[in-house]
């Protein structure tokens, strides 16, 4: 028996996934539901944002653990959308993540919003806590490409499942309230929060390790793993939770359903700084390596299909509407038509596929 089952046999047994009973956690979880169906991801148009704060200690403090520095955050044109964007926000501001909030690799980390004020009638209504992703050197037209062609990969595994996180494109000038620093002007992407994104789908997000193929849901760690070779990502572990978020269902007993994410170091994007474990035998990120498990002929078949069926889809992302440079578009649905080579040739397949497998 899987670690990871042992784990949900455990927590069902202490009643831990039964359905809440007090009025705490009766509010916590019909906030989660509001947050899956607050407006923000259910549009594609971007969303324009200032964000005002003490800009030079922002960028200054890249400790995850610290506490979050007082900001607003004021919508432009939330009219729109159903709000009043002349009043401000009340929000904190956190550095987050790894490799990009290292001062070393980049001149500004990735964003964590704690929104603190009156959101109601606005299109962060219900909203907590969101990931923003924006350039990690503003100003440099690689890094901002960067950032879309990251982007747009959330949209592509937003077309193979609903158990995917939703993004949403975000036109964001940060504001020195100093006048210390010029204000920085960038386009950058929010992440549905991991509670509402399970929410969306019926379920809570469960943070245990140590998950085994039999403690994951076959069909979809299938899509999850061919996705991640359509667009050559080996950054990522299930049973390690590195990049995947763990959702378990009230219904469905000892299975759990893995949700992808964080996908910059991918050969889809190909960001200079991006460079593959030295334990993997490929030289660059651009190159392939299925690191999912072998699937039966049948269920093989079926993730192929799956594929096909959405390559007219996901092609449609990289030309209407137009985000990316047209070279870096067109380079990236040749590299794409270099996979459907491979999983619609029995001898390609087998070669990359069907080898590199784990059994």
């Amino acid at each position: 028996m899987g670690a990871l089952r042992r784990t949900l046999r455990l927590a069902w047994s202490l009643g831990a996934i039964a359905a809440p009973s007090s009025p705490q956690a009766q509010d916590s979880v019909s906030s989660k539901h509001a947050a899956a169906n607050a407006p923000l991801f259910t549009a594609d148009a971007p969303v324009t944002i200032a964000i005002a704060t003490d800009l030079k200690a922002f960028v200054k403090n890249r400790d995850s653990t610290a506490d979050y520095t007082p900001a607003t955050l004021t919508i432009a044109g939330a009219a729109s959308e159903g709000g009043d964007g002349s009043a401000p926000i009340e929000v904190g501001i956190k550095s987050r993540g790894h490799f990009r909030r290292q001062k070393s690799n980049c001149d500004f980390p990735p964003v964590l919003i704690k929104f603190r004020g009156h959101t109601k009638e606005t299109v962060f209504a219900h909203q907590d806590k969101l990931k923003l992703v924006t350039p990690c050197k503003p100003g440099n037209a690689d890094y901002q490409q960067y950032i879309l062609q990251e982007y747009l990969l959330y949209r592509v595994y937003n077309t193979l499942t609903p158990f995917s996180f939703r993004v949403r494109l975000a036109n964001v000038t940060y504001q020195d309230v100093k006048n210390e620093m010029k204000p920085i002007a960038v386009q950058a992407f929010l992440i549905e929060n991991e509670d509402a994104m399970a929410a969306r789908n019926g379920g809570t997000v469960l943070k245990a390790k140590n998950a085994h193929r039999e403690d994951v849901d076959s069909a979809l760690v299938n899509t999850l793993s061919m996705f991640e070779y359509l667009i050559a990502n080996t950054d990522w572990s299930i049973s390690g939770l590195h990049n995947v978020r763990l959702v378990r269902l009230p219904n469905v007993f000892g299975v759990t359903f893995p949700v992808p994410y964080d996908f910059d170091w991918s050969g889809a994007v190909n960001p200079r700084y991006a460079r593959p474990d030295p334990q993997l035998p490929i030289r660059t990120v651009e190159d392939r390596l299925y690191r999912g498990y072998c699937m039966p002929p049948a269920d093989l078949e079926k993730t192929i299909a799956l594929f096909n069926q959405k390559r007219a889809d996901i092609n449609a992302l990289y030309t209407t509407p137009a985000l990316l440079e047209p070279q870096r578009a067109e380079r990236t649905t040749k590299y794409y038509d270099d996979f459907y080579k491979i999983i619609n040739d029995q001898h390609k397949l087998g070669q990359e596929i069907k080898r590199a497998c784990v059994a």
